[in-house]
């Protein structure tokens, strides 16, 4: 969303997506992504094929909805698991997805104060 804010037609530059980990893992060449991604209906890539944004920009009313739909649970067992997590969250909605992320390492560059203290977040999405 940052990304998308910081361009006034809201395009996110190919490299940046390009670096994602789920892209990577494809071993797709920048050329490959571009093809692919001009046969989308919800997105539009530059003439010059270096950027893309949505066809329907993203809004406040969009953020907000997401948001709305999103939990954030600290300090959970380490033994959880996504199952387990399931299973909890399941009881009040169904659960479209679930994230957990571990802190980084004290000694990394871009750990924070902060990312030290929290021992497990899960990051929900639950779909109504």
């Amino acid at each position: 969303l940052k990304i998308m804010n910081k361009d006034s037609e809201g395009y996110v530059p190919l490299s940046v997506i390009s670096s994602w980990k789920k892209i990577k893992s494809l071993g797709a060449t920048n050329q490959m992504l571009v093809k692919a991604l001009r046969t989308s209906t919800k997105l539009i890539v530059s003439d010059d094929g270096k950027k893309v944004r949505r066809r329907q920009p993203f809004t406040e009313k969009h953020k907000e909805e997401l948001q709305s739909r999103m939990i954030i649970a600290e300090n959970l067992p380490e033994d959880s698991s996504r199952n387990s997590l399931e299973k909890v969250f399941s009881v009040v909605g169904s659960v479209k997805n679930i994230k957990i992320c571990h802190p980084q390492e004290p000694s990394s560059a871009r750990a924070s104060k902060s990312d030290t203290l929290v021992s497990n977040k899960v990051i929900g999405s639950s779909c109504s």
